[in-house]
């Protein structure tokens, strides 16, 4: 019998470091948190938008959605 294929969702955060936002020469904060938020998978997306709501992402600076996600995955 052949194995199956078994979908996986990853909750592992694959955030881009710092490094790669200034080798990037991203320094806006709108395209930081574009870039953060493209970075997650959806499971860690719903996680992030719960942690912060009422608020949306436009209402927080990259480094404090970043830092919601490091404190709630320690």
């Amino acid at each position: 019998m052949a194995d199956k294929l078994v979908p996986v969702i990853s909750t592992n955060l694959m955030t881009p470091p710092p490094a790669f936002l200034h080798l990037s020469k991203v320094t806006e904060e709108e395209d930081k948190r574009a870039m953060l938020v493209c970075s997650l998978s959806t499971l860690v997306q719903q996680k992030l938008l719960a942690l912060i709501a009422p608020c949306t992402i436009k209402d927080l600076k990259y480094d404090d959605l970043l830092a919601k996600l490091e404190v709630h995955n320690e």
